[in-house]
């Protein structure tokens, strides 16, 4: 279903940069949002999952799209395991893995916590907490300086 492959943000996520799609003109269209103050974002309606919909005065929509396996390659990981959650490696820090949970939109990163005769013991957390879309990979990657 189309529906479930989008959520509509918060409007406190919203800031430049934002990868999003901006129902324009009767169709959707891709968009990173460079001026956010010139959309003049206002809180509108409720769609029919009672999710606020927000608008700005031309009556332009705004949905993110879910994370997806296709970004987060993109964003340099391997999979390691393709299982629901799915398991990545990054191929230049290798010792850093994430799992990805696609239902529940969940992230764990980890990093080895105990090295013994050259092999990981176990794997601390070093972030655990939603993630719904690439804006927010990007964000946390970011503070946790991931971006390698």
């Amino acid at each position: 279903m189309e529906e479930d492959k989008y959520f509509i943000p918060d409007i406190e996520d919203i800031r430049t940069g934002y990868e999003c799609e901006l129902y324009v003109e009767d169709s959707w269209q891709e968009a990173t949002l460079i001026d956010i103050t010139k959309l003049g974002l206002k809180f509108n309606s409720f769609n029919k999952k009672k999710e606020w919909i927000f608008t700005n005065v031309d009556g332009t929509v705004i949905k993110t799209p879910y994370l997806t396996k296709e970004q987060i390659e993109a964003e340099g990981w391997q999979v390691i395991d393709d299982k629901n959650p799915t398991k990545f490696k990054h191929l230049i820090e290798v010792d850093v893995q994430i799992i990805y949970d696609f239902e529940n939109h969940y992230l764990w990163i980890t990093i080895p916590a105990e090295i013994v005769k050259e092999k990981i013991k176990y794997r601390a957390n070093k972030y655990a907490g939603y993630c719904k879309s690439i804006n927010e990979f990007r964000y946390i990657s970011k503070l946790l300086q991931l971006n390698i």
